[in-house]
């Protein structure tokens, strides 16, 4: 009898140990599925703020550029010219600032 009790004994205590041995496999997959759903996490708003910051920078110099063509009106060039820089601004926003650069008879102060 005190085997068979010692036997019990002792395959209560192994299945202690299995059951113990699975809680912490279970808690290391949790904690691993974790840290690598955190680590796709930041991939995300990386990306995010690289798009914000070319976003903004795209607004401001779309609004310089606005103001710009407003201010050529008051210089020298023909008034084709002048219309098309605002049809421009409005149309492509920064991209204004090519038309600005190569057209040598716009916005001059002759």
């Amino acid at each position: 009898m005190k085997d068979d009790d010692k036997s019990r004994e002792e395959r209560r205590e192994e299945r202690r140990e299995r059951i113990e041995e699975d809680n912490e496999e279970k808690e290391y997959r949790k904690n691993r599925k974790y840290r690598e759903d955190k680590e796709d996490s930041y991939s995300i708003p990386i990306l995010a703020y690289f798009i914000i910051i070319f976003l903004w920078i795209w607004i401001i110099a779309g609004i310089v550029a606005f103001i710009a063509s407003l201010i050529c009106f008051g210089y020298n060039g023909s008034m084709t010219d002048k219309f098309l820089g605002l049809l421009l601004v409005l149309v492509v926003g920064p991209f204004y600032w090519l038309f600005f650069l190569f057209n040598t008879n716009y916005c001059t102060r002759e």
